[in-house]
């Protein structure tokens, strides 16, 4: 009796112990797949509550989820405003949905090491981007992006970077903080020009920068470290520096290093210390900006003391002329006398006024010219 008393025992400690590990599983998926399904609202009857073995759709041992592609899912949507938050979410990726910028529920998904968005007429990467620390993977192909934010740069965790099929024109030199980057896709764009530092990528791999006819450049090594595949096609190539790319993709052809000159010219030292310099240029640049509005701001200065100077002469002429003809006239011109000291006085606030007006429109000029060199 007493053995099967401790047999009972035993099977209510083993029962307890599933309903505490398997049973908060199987919680745990219910929680995310119900949130999914309350999502996706009018669709949740088409599949039952393991939303796990749904094409698309991937969860980890406890049932969280930790991937969700709507390419594979078919699942229909109005919107993503109101995403879920998953707190083990990896990947996610949307695709052939129309939206004009990215939701603020996706960028809070802040586990996210895999984002994508294809096809899906997005017009801007908001700076809330950088939230997203985690991120190894990013992919917004085939949209409408024209500009890439500063803050986009802050993932330092990046290692590929896919901006494919947009309309970007330039690439913000804060794109050397991606030091991690291995892989980038800038084809089909209408960039015209690569920063300089760019080249100090020393981890790429990768290097697709073709079908941007625009686009001028010289291409030398990235801090002597080469890079295994390159596509250069239907860009203009100014010149090249050799052991830069291990192949190159030109025009549905490889071009291997050793056969390089035959396409490309190869840039000489003063080349190399152009693309380099650029940067440097650059900042010449900024000072001489900065010295012409020192020298407008000096100028300033100076027209509004000469018109101060000018100010108090007039005061002091008109004090000394109004004492003289008091001195020479009689009792009957003290009346014409302070006529007179009327219209100096008058003149020399149109003066106080005339200068006024000047340190204002100079003050003016100053502040629009710092917004246009900001």
């Amino acid at each position: 009796m007493k053995f099967l008393i401790y047999v009972a025992y035993l099977f209510l400690i083993y029962k307890t112990s599933i309903y505490l590990v398997l049973g908060q599983t199987i919680n745990n998926r219910i929680n995310d797949c119900t949130k999914l399904y309350n999502f996706i609202k009018g669709n949740s009857e088409k599949y039952d509550n393991s939303c796990c073995e749904v094409n698309g759709i991937e969860c980890d041992d406890e049932g969280y989820i930790t991937s969700f592609d709507n390419y594979k899912t078919k699942f229909e949507f109005p919107d993503l405003t109101s995403f879920p938050y998953f707190p083990r979410i990896e990947t996610f990726g949307i695709m052939d949905f129309s939206m004009k910028d990215i939701s603020n529920s996706i960028l809070k998904l802040s586990t996210l090491k895999s984002l994508t968005f294809y096809h899906d007429e997005i017009e801007v990467i908001p700076p809330a981007i950088q939230n997203l620390s985690k991120l190894e993977l990013l992919r917004i192909e085939d949209n409408n992006i024209k500009e890439l934010p500063n803050e986009m740069f802050n993932l330092t965790n990046l290692n590929t970077l896919i901006l494919a099929a947009n309309y970007i024109e330039e690439i913000p030199s804060a794109i050397q903080n991606l030091s991690k980057l291995e892989n980038i896709y800038f084809q089909n764009n209408n960039i015209k020009k690569l920063p300089s530092e760019i080249f100090k990528l020393t981890n790429l791999k990768n290097f697709h920068i073709r079908n941007n006819p625009n686009l001028k450049t010289r291409i030398i090594n990235f801090n002597n470290s080469t890079i295994q595949y390159c596509g250069f096609d239907d860009v203009n190539i100014l010149c090249y520096e050799p052991h830069t790319c291990t192949s190159i993709d030109y025009y549905d052809r490889d071009i291997y290093d050793y056969e390089i000159d035959k396409e490309f010219k190869k840039c000489t030292s003063e080349d190399i210390k152009e693309v380099l310099s650029q940067k440097f240029i650059k900042n010449q640049e900024d000072n001489k900006k900065s010295n012409s509005l020192l020298i407008v701001i000096i100028v300033c200065v100076i027209i509004n003391f000469i018109g101060f100077i000018i100010s108090i002469i007039l005061v002091k002429k008109s004090r000394s002329k109004r004492h003289t003809e008091d001195a020479n006239s009689s009792f009957n011109d003290v009346f014409r006398t302070k006529k007179t000291n009327s219209g100096y006085k008058a003149c020399v606030r149109i003066s106080l006024v005339v200068t006024f007006l000047i340190f204002i429109t100079a003050v003016i000029i100053l502040l629009i010219k710092f917004l246009i060199i900001k």
